[in-house]
């Protein structure tokens, strides 16, 4: 939606976001050195969220450590 926002097809914003966070490489090249500084920090962060794989992103931020604390509290 960002990509689209800037002129750029929704068909290549999404394959470009798809490419980011999947890190295989394949783009529409829509890329330049002209590109937008919003979108570029977008995608950079896609890619390294993509780097480091999502789920332990997610397992980060999510609240089962707090829990798992919780409960061994409890017992």
């Amino acid at each position: 939606m960002v990509l689209s926002a800037y002129g750029y097809s929704f068909v290549d914003g999404l394959v470009e976001s798809v490419s980011a966070i999947t890190t295989t490489g394949d783009s529409p090249k829509i890329l330049t050195p002209s590109f937008p500084t919003v979108p570029k920090i977008l995608l950079s962060v896609l890619m390294l969220l993509g780097r480091i794989e999502i789920i332990p992103v997610f397992i980060a931020f999510s609240r089962a450590k707090e829990l798992e604390k919780e409960y061994y509290h409890i017992l």
